[in-house]
C-alpha cells in the first residue's frame, strides 16, 4: 500500500504541463486475479488515444512507464483497492491505495486530483492511536481508507523504550505476553523481579515516548485521534497527550486482536458524528448566506475565488466533470458544454486550489450540493 499525503497534492497540483494524464482505476484484491493488469492496459490505451486525438503523436514515451508496468509481476502483486497514476513530460508517479476509484481517464493540462480529496481532507480523516505493551499503531483512516504510518520516535512497543535499562541484570524482555480477556498482562522480565511502583513508572515513560512519536507526526494536523487500548494505558496518555483534537471517546480493549481494517470500523462511529456535525453546520451557514455575496452555487465566480484564497469551505460534486477554462491575468472563467482540446475540470481546479489555499472541501454526491450547480462556496470576504 502507498501513502499519498498533502506534499503529493502540492506536487501535483503544481504540475501545468501538457499533456497530463491521470488515470483513476478500481482494483481486484484476490490473490493470484488476472483483472488489474488486463483493465489497466485497457485504460493505458485509453490514455493514448485520446493523446491522438489531441493530436499527440504515436510513440510518445509520456505512457511507456505505464506501459513497463503491465508487465511487472512485482507491482501486481500488491494488492489495493484503487490505483491512481499521474504522467507528464516529467512526472510519473503511482499510488495503490484503499479507496474504490471509479475508472476515470483524464488528460488536461494539469493532473486531475479530485477523487484523491477524501484520502487527506481534514472533513473525512481522522486517526486511531492503538496501543498495548506489545504493539504500537498509529493508523491514518478515511471511512473506506486505512494505512499505518511509521514517524520517527514512535516506539513499536514497551521495549523499545526499556530495552537499554539494567544492562547489568542482562533482562530479557517478554512481547509476546497477553493477559486473559481484553487486557495486557505487564511485561515480564527474567532476572530480578519488577515491582509495581517500577512497572508503573515503565508504562508512564513508554507512553510519553508514543507521545512524543504522535505529536511529531501530527504537529500540524486537526483531524480526530482515537485511542484504542486498555484503561490503563488510556489514563495515562490522557494525562501527557498534548494534541488538540484527543477525543474523550476511545476503544477499550486490547487492540492487538484487531487488524488495521477492523480497528477502522470499530472507531468509525465514534468520529462519525464529529463530521455529519461539520458538515451540517456548514450546510446551515451557506444556507443563512446564499442570498448575499459571502456565498454562491454560480462556478464562473467560485473559480477565480478558490484560485485567489477567497473560499473559505466548498461543496463539489464527486464522479462529475465541468469542463473550461481560467485565465488568471484576465480572471476570465470559459464554460464549455463539452470537453475541448486543454480544457481542464473546472469542479478539481476549485477543490485542489481550495485545498491548497487552507479552506475546507465537502467532496459528496452532486445530489447533496446546496445550490442549483454542481459546486456551492461560502467566502472568506
Amino acid at each position: 500500500m502507498d501513502n499519498f499525503t498533502k506534499e503529493n497534492l502540492k506536487e501535483l497540483s503544481d504540475n501545468r504541463e501538457w499533456p497530463s494524464v491521470s488515470i483513476y482505476m478500481p482494483m481486484e484484491r484476490a490473490a493470484g486475479s488476472q483483472q488489474n493488469p488486463i483493465r489497466f492496459k485497457t485504460m493505458v490505451k485509453k490514455a493514448e488515444n485520446m493523446l491522438l486525438d489531441y493530436g499527440y503523436k504515436k510513440g510518445n514515451n509520456i505512457l511507456e512507464s505505464a506501459e513497463k508496468l503491465y508487465n511487472n509481476l512485482s507491482f501486481w502483486i500488491h494488492r489495493s483497492d484503487g490505483l491512481a497514476m499521474f504522467l507528464s513530460k516529467d512526472i510519473f508517479q503511482v499510488f495503490r491505495l484503499p479507496s474504490k476509484f471509479s475508472e476515470l481517464v483524464v488528460v488536461t493540462r494539469r493532473f486531475h486530483l479530485k477523487p484523491l480529496i477524501p484520502v487527506i481532507s481534514e472533513n473525512t480523516r481522522f486517526f486511531i492511536l492503538a496501543v498495548s505493551q506489545n504493539r504500537v499503531r498509529l493508523l491514518r483512516c478515511t471511512r473506506d481508507f486505512v494505512e499505518e504510518i511509521s514517524p520517527e520516535g514512535l516506539p513499536t512497543n514497551i521495549h523499545d523504550t526499556l530495552k537499554y535499562d539494567h544492562p547489568q541484570r542482562q533482562l530479557q524482555f517478554h512481547t509476546g505476553a497477553r493477559g486473559g480477556g481484553s487486557g495486557d498482562r505487564p511485561a515480564m522480565f527474567h532476572g530480578q523481579g519488577v515491582g509495581i511502583d517500577e512497572h508503573l513508572d515503565n508504562l508512564k515513560r513508554f507512553v510519553r515516548d508514543i507521545n512524543k512519536g504522535v505529536e511529531s507526526a501530527l504537529h500540524d494536523e486537526n483531524a480526530p485521534l482515537v485511542f484504542a487500548g486498555v484503561d490503563e494505558l488510556l489514563a495515562i496518555f490522557r494525562d501527557v497527550c498534548g494534541y488538540r483534537n484527543f477525543l474523550d471517546e476511545s476503544l477499550s480493549g486490547n487492540p492487538d486482536e484487531l487488524n488495521a481494517e477492523e480497528l477502522k470500523n470499530r472507531i468509525w462511529p465514534l468520529v462519525k458524528p464529529i463530521f455529519a456535525k461539520k458538515e451540517e453546520d456548514t450546510r446551515n451557514r451557506y444556507r443563512d448566506l446564499s442570498h448575499t455575496t459571502s456565498a454562491t452555487w454560480e462556478l464562473n465566480e467560485i473559480v477565480p475565488a478558490s484560485y485567489f484564497g477567497r473560499v473559505d469551505s466548498l461543496f463539489v460534486a464527486k464522479g462529475v466533470q465541468e469542463w473550461g477554462k481560467f485565465d488568471p491575468d484576465k480572471n476570465h472563467v470559459v464554460i464549455h458544454g463539452e470537453k475541448e482540446p486543454e480544457d481542464e475540470d473546472l469542479l478539481d481546479f476549485c477543490a485542489v486550489h481550495t485545498l491548497a489555499n487552507g479552506g475546507r472541501v465537502f467532496v459528496t454526491d452532486p445530489s447533496n450540493v446546496p445550490g442549483q450547480g454542481l459546486a456551492a462556496a461560502i467566502f472568506r470576504y
